[in-house]
């Protein structure tokens, strides 16, 4: 098995449920709030630890009680935390997510996880990573501190997924696109890349053609309660479909990178991995909560059979 270092964010979730949004002034009623460890980065890295690979985040917290919190959660999961940097006199980031029929709405302060810095990437990169190893990361950090680790990690031979979320307006670099094995956006984060509405089956083709035309080798478009379509050179997949009811779709696009993150730890191609990714993130709409809706490799296989008799 190779290693996974998920290199990302590390955030607090304050969530509350709603009937709807509250409009501009309006003080309005919610429901079932709970203080939630999350971020895209942790998020994935537990998605990876849950399932059994061998993973270590790289990320940043602050020196508070929501960096505690945090810090627990990932103790908690099985998850490296050496590379975890402590930030004194920082807030760790924190996202106030309001769900609103099953549907989520965020607002992030990324605080601790924009001081993250370059030397603490590479260093570690450099003294635990092996060729084979993959390197996960999203867009939640600094993006140009992720274009270069991908570029050093392609350096020493590991395989590099970029989870492009949130997806800057003015897109992805040509540089990080270059160092990207696998991308893989969800629809709206496709439009942003590549710059038109995907509608139909011609489109999503078209888009991936697009972004393997920019350098990646492979692309796995997620697409909610439709599945998801995949495409590299010499092939094309329509993934399959576990229709579920949603019960929150927080961490469903993280369980399905950290699932397919353990899938190549084990061997496995992305083309291979998709109906167990498919499966993962339907446990965790199923579930309210991030990191704690996020299942096991026992109850994604359960999952797999009982749908497959």
């Amino acid at each position: 098995m190779n290693k996974v270092f998920v290199l990302g964010s590390i955030n607090c979730d304050l969530v509350i449920g709603a009937d709807r949004m509250p409009q501009a002034g309006e003080t309005l009623s919610g429901n079932g709030f709970f203080v939630n460890p999350g971020g895209k980065g942790a998020n994935q890295a537990v998605a990876c630890s849950k399932l059994g690979a061998d993973t270590y985040l790289i990320g940043a917290i602050g020196d508070d009680l929501f960096g505690q919190i945090c810090f627990n959660s990932l103790v908690q999961y099985g998850c490296g935390v050496d590379f975890v940097k402590k930030v004194a006199g920082v807030s760790t980031g924190v996202a106030s997510i309001w769900v609103i029929e099953g549907d989520n709405r965020i607002l992030l302060d990324g605080g601790a996880n924009f001081h993250l810095e370059e030397k603490d990437v590479l260093s570690v990169l450099e003294s635990q990573a092996c060729a084979g190893d993959i390197l996960v990361s999203q867009l939640e950090i600094n993006p140009d501190l992720v274009e270069k680790a991908f570029h050093f990690a392609k350096q020493l031979g590991m395989r590099t997924l970029l989870n492009p979320a949130p997806a800057p307006v003015g897109g992805v670099s040509a540089a990080l696109l270059k160092d990207t094995d696998i991308i893989a956006p969800n629809k709206t984060e496709t439009e942003i890349l590549c710059g038109f509405a995907i509608k139909n089956k011609n489109d999503l083709k078209q888009a991936a053609k697009q972004l393997i035309g920019q350098g990646v080798s492979e692309v796995l478009i997620t697409l909610g309660e439709e599945g998801a379509y995949y495409q590299s050179d010499n092939k094309e997949k329509f993934g399959t479909i576990f229709p579920i009811k949603v019960v929150d779709t927080t961490a469903a696009g993280d369980s399905t990178i950290g699932a397919l993150a353990y899938k190549l730890s084990v061997g496995e191609t992305v083309w291979e991995s998709m109906e167990f990714c498919a499966a993962a993130s339907a446990i965790t709409v199923n579930r309210k909560g991030a990191q704690r809706s996020i299942p096991t490799l026992e109850e994604v296989n359960d999952f797999l059979q009982i749908k497959n008799m």
